[in-house]
């Protein structure tokens, strides 16, 4: 009697284009020393980013205590809580 009857091979190769699909899709890490794919030059001269780019924002109220639409007691305070510090 056969061991691989047409299913369980059918049921292999299946499982095997797919791990072979999964792992093709993946994309390993570069190891030093060992150069990547090299790209064709552009034909527009591209510019250079600057990593930091220093922008004056306003400022934006994050949070408020007590919540909108609550109860403030008369001897309360309110807090505001902005992104940036205040002068």
């Amino acid at each position: 009697m056969k061991n691989s009857s047409p299913t369980r091979v059918f049921q292999i190769s299946i499982h095997l284009i797919l791990l072979a699909a999964v792992l093709g899709a993946c994309t390993l890490p570069r190891l030093p020393g060992i150069p990547g794919p090299t790209q064709a030059p552009s034909a527009a001269p591209t510019r250079a980013i600057p990593k930091t780019i220093q922008q004056t924002l306003p400022p934006a109220l994050v949070e408020t205590s007590p919540a909108p639409r609550s109860e403030l007691p008369l001897n309360g305070s309110l807090v505001f809580q902005f992104n940036q510090p205040m002068d």
